[in-house]
């Protein structure tokens, strides 16, 4: 369940870093154990230019963040922009827009490499957002009781991967709460 949650909000940084308007520099360190998996098996090299995973060592994660602070501050500058608010920044609207996790919208989900970035982190930030609703909030949990298990559907790689992460989430403990056995309230379709 927190492990459902925080990929949710990794790829929404990520949709909205790479899809944002204009495009800025000194982007947030990510810290997070699977983080480079997840990154490298879902969005690729697009994505590389994108992030920096720094583990283990806050002071160079202060050093980075001290750096990408500042070119945000010059950027501001340049274009006139409060440093308050980013009145610049546009984040595409399926970024910001909820998603209902029913059975037909999780079944209809498009998981390709051939989207363009930003589309493959939505629809994997939905994907999850899925996997978080089925888990735990209790029109989900009521949900997959009442249909069964969402089905997920995609590209083969795609699906294997991400097969491989939630087998990995299952196993290190992180989907359920300690002591409970997790059933899975997904079915990944090969």
């Amino acid at each position: 369940m927190r492990a459902a949650g925080e990929v949710r909000g990794r790829l929404v940084l990520l949709g909205a870093t790479h899809w944002a308007r204009p495009s800025t520099n000194g982007i947030p360190a990510l810290d997070a154990d699977h983080a480079r998996d997840l990154l490298d098996l879902y969005l690729g090299d697009e994505a590389a230019g994108r992030y920096r995973i720094i583990v283990d060592d806050p002071e160079k994660v202060a050093r980075h963040m001290d750096r990408g602070m500042k070119k945000v501050r010059q950027y501001r500058i340049e274009m006139n922009d409060a440093f308050y608010f980013n009145w610049l920044l546009e984040i595409d609207p399926s970024l910001q827009i909820p998603f209902e996790p029913s059975h037909a919208n999780m079944s209809g989900l498009e998981l390709s490499r051939d989207l363009p970035l930003h589309e493959l982190a939505c629809n994997l930030r939905r994907l999850f957002s899925g996997i978080v609703a089925g888990n735990v909030k209790p029109e989900g949990v009521a949900a997959i009781r009442e249909h069964g298990p969402y089905e997920i559907h995609g590209e083969a790689e795609i699906l294997a991967s991400l097969d491989e992460l939630l087998n990995d989430f299952v196993r290190d403990h992180r989907m359920k709460l300690p002591g409970k056995e997790y059933v899975p309230c997904y079915r990944i379709i090969k």
